[in-house]
């Protein structure tokens, strides 16, 4: 199921690049590192066309067992791949809007109980689930 949440700024550009070391982290449990991939690294996020609530741009967000998950992407190859993949999410998946966004800005905004799902349907795809989200905002909190 899809929806909106979010407020969100930036525009359409491409992302910086991934790193096959998340997935380790992500593995691992270590939010100090997945913390420390996210600040370095902009993401791009599928702007699903509506305001959201507080007046910034809503995230196409999933819902994986019962938690809001904003959809996000390391470039626009994968968010592209995505749209392709996934067209009965979207009016025109030949035209797409996005922005971008800051790793550390995308956990921070997130609401309470929100996971983020990176790079879906790819080799890449990584989910940070919610309970992994708190701990890697707990990080980032320490490290502003």
């Amino acid at each position: 199921m899809a929806g909106t949440w979010g407020k969100w700024e930036g525009s359409w550009e491409r992302a910086g690049g991934g790193d096959d070391r998340v997935a380790d982290a992500v593995e691992e449990d270590d939010p100090a590192a997945i913390a420390r991939w996210l600040f370095a690294r902009d993401f791009t996020l599928i702007d699903e066309g509506l305001e959201s609530p507080d007046g910034g741009t809503a995230a196409l967000v999933l819902d994986i067992d019962d938690h809001p998950v904003v959809v996000a992407f390391t470039s626009l190859k994968y968010a592209n791949a995505f749209a392709g993949e996934q067209p009965e999410l979207f009016a025109d998946p030949e035209n797409i809007k996005g922005f971008v966004v800051t790793g550390q800005n995308l956990v921070l905004n997130l609401p309470e109980g929100g996971g983020v799902l990176i790079n879906p349907a790819s080799d890449e795809e990584q989910y940070l689930q919610p309970e992994l989200i708190e701990k890697i905002r707990a990080e980032l909190n320490r490290s502003s």
